[in-house]
């Protein structure tokens, strides 16, 4: 099913593919690493047909060198190093389910809680979201049922700044300016545009980033087109830098590409670009029970006591009796911020100089994806699609507070995007 090589990260990149080859035509947000390591922890504990389910899902299959709840608590571990991201697993269970202490004792102390089924959950519940996702989240987004013996959950956030942030322009546009060979990536009907992070620096060395992949498609094309090949191409190529005689030639949807012969500044095949594009957020919930990517159909059927879907976490019939996921995007001036939980509950029973200068403009005025990647592991951390109604255009909102700049930095800022 799977190499030795196939690691976590690639394989939630796989089920980033396969759940965006599934979106609607309309505005979302996601987070595949928010799904993965709860759905492997559920099939670590499952019979061998649910954990067969769950395993094609994952896209990665447990040996005896790779166990699943393993596999989940290192890649949240490994991503919540990264100081612009938050990652953290739980469970609350209710004192009737007999959960095994062997399944309850693999997962971190702090991240076990008991399921009362009073309104003390709820105050919980609300405080471990708000602690997991930076205050994007101010309560827990699932309604937690009395029926409900298990809740199982985890939180994703990113809170990342832009170096320089945009400055905020006519109409409510965000424009910056950057240069390099490693920002833009065009195939036939797609272009793909990378607005690096800020890294943070640790005692021990700089901390890896994330980037915001902004994916552009032809003005009919669906989110579903649109995300899949952006996200094919973004996994092809990464960060790698194109040539500069690549650059000269480059063409896709939303790019124009300018070539200028003794400009007063020549571009030292580093080309000048500008980015010219809508601040945004958007919010969405998804029912995981609904979408077959996620193998869920018989671990969400109803077990009795011949039939028990996770022998390894108790003895008494247990199924998946709700999956969801919630998540929110904003992208503003100074940075991108995100956040996602998702739930399972279970129920029992130099100077210048002058010379040729390639100018690339990005003008994005139409719907469009994004993708956010983790710098070092490569994994789609959260992926989505924006239309024009969640467009932002109030002023307060495109910015992260008042002291934002609306002009360019600096008069080199300002060349990058001059050609007169």
């Amino acid at each position: 099913m799977t190499s030795p090589a196939h690691t976590p990260f690639n394989a939630i990149n796989d089920l980033a593919a396969r759940w965006i080859a599934t979106l609607p035509n309309k505005a979302t947000v996601f987070s595949p690493v928010g799904v993965w390591p709860v759905l492997a922890i559920l099939a670590d504990a499952a019979t061998d047909d649910v954990k067969a389910d769950l395993e094609e899902a994952l896209c990665f299959k447990e040996t005896r060198e790779r166990d699943l709840s393993d596999a989940a608590l290192r890649t949240l571990e490994f991503l919540d190093k990264n100081e612009l991201l938050d990652a953290a697993v739980a469970v609350w269970v209710s004192k009737k389910l007999g959960v095994k202490e062997e399944w309850l004792g693999r997962l971190p102390e702090a991240s076990r809680g008991l399921l009362t089924k009073t309104p003390r959950d709820k105050a919980v519940l609300d405080q471990w979201a708000r602690a997991h996702t930076r205050d994007i989240f101010t309560s827990f987004p699932a309604t937690i049922e009395k029926i409900d013996d298990m809740v199982l959950a985890s939180a994703i956030a990113l809170n990342m700044r832009w170096p320089k942030p945009f400055h905020l322009a006519e109409g409510g546009r965000l424009k910056t300016s950057m240069r390099g060979l490693d920002i833009i990536r065009t195939t036939e009907g797609i272009t793909t545009v990378r607005i690096r992070g800020i890294k943070t620096q640790r005692s021990w060395g700089p901390s890896p980033s994330v980037d915001c992949f902004l994916v552009i498609g032809e003005p009919d094309a669906v989110a579903a087109e649109v995300l899949s090949r952006g996200h094919a191409l973004v996994r092809k190529y990464g960060t790698l830098p194109t040539t500069y005689k690549e650059a000269l030639e480059m063409s896709g949807p939303s790019l124009t590409r300018r070539v200028r012969e003794n400009h007063r500044k020549a571009d030292n095949e580093e080309p000048f670009i500008s980015i010219s594009t809508r601040g945004f957020k958007v919010e969405a919930k998804h029912d995981l029970l609904r979408n077959g990517v996620f193998g869920l159909e018989r671990a969400s059927s109803q077990a009795s006591e011949r039939s028990e879907h996770f022998p390894g976490i108790t003895d008494s019939p247990l199924w998946v009796n709700g999956a969801s996921q919630s998540a929110l995007a904003r992208f503003h001036s100074e940075g991108f911020s995100a956040a996602a939980i998702t739930t399972f509950s279970g129920k029992g029973a130099a100077r210048p100089r002058p010379g040729r200068a390639l100018f690339l403009d990005i003008n994005i005025d139409r719907p469009f994806g994004f993708l956010c990647i983790e710098s070092e592991s490569k994994v789609v951390a959260f992926a989505g699609w924006v239309t024009e109604e969640e467009f932002m255009d109030n002023e307060d909102d495109l910015k992260l507070n008042k002291r934002l700049k609306t002009e360019p930095d600096s008069e080199e800022d300002e060349e990058t995007t001059d050609d007169e």
